[in-house]
């Protein structure tokens, strides 16, 4: 009984207290991982990207769902980029002969690495789109600078229309 109290005792103290060291021990592969990870993300996102635009050129409403997950990888990304700026700063100078690790500053950036891994992941899983858009409906439709208006558009079909009609005239 005592011997099973004690390993029970041992892992509830024990064990967070050596979670909290990992940030610390292992800060540089859980940034290299992130920054791996970013990567990966980065090229995910310029892929819905480029259906983005392409939904766009074909006059569709983008779903919000990929406008909210877009906003949410540049979020990822900016912090990840303080993250990786946090990294060449972690190293103190002690009297100015050598450098050495800022141990807070290691354990803050590992464990932040740490947190925005399961983020990043999660809008790894999240960035399978099939479809990015949808056909907007035709008041909501909007036109590009090289179509002319719908009145100046209806303006030049009558008076093609007219012209068409005149030649028809002319040639009986």
């Amino acid at each position: 009984f005592a011997n099973s109290t004690l390993g029970t005792i041992a892992e509830k103290c024990v064990d967070p207290i050596l979670h909290q060291f990992q940030y610390l021990i292992f800060c540089k592969s859980s940034v290299q991982t992130l920054s791996d990870n970013i990567k990966k993300l980065e090229l995910k996102e310029t892929e819905v990207q480029q259906k983005v635009d392409r939904a766009k050129d074909n006059a569709e409403e983008i779903k919000p769902t990929v406008v909210d997950w877009l906003k949410r990888v540049e979020d990822v990304k900016k912090d990840a980029h303080t993250i990786f700026e946090g990294m060449e700063t972690a190293k103190v100078n002690c009297f100015n002969i050598v450098r050495l690790p800022n141990l807070k500053s290691r354990y803050l950036l590992g464990r932040r690495a740490a947190k925005r891994m399961s983020v990043l992941e999660k809008l790894l899983a999240e960035g399978n789109f099939d479809e990015v858009g949808s056909i907007a409906p035709l008041g909501k439709m909007r036109f590009s600078e090289s179509t002319p208006s719908l009145e100046k558009g209806l303006v030049s079909r009558m008076s093609t229309k007219k012209e068409v009609m005149e030649a028809l005239k002319q040639e009986k």
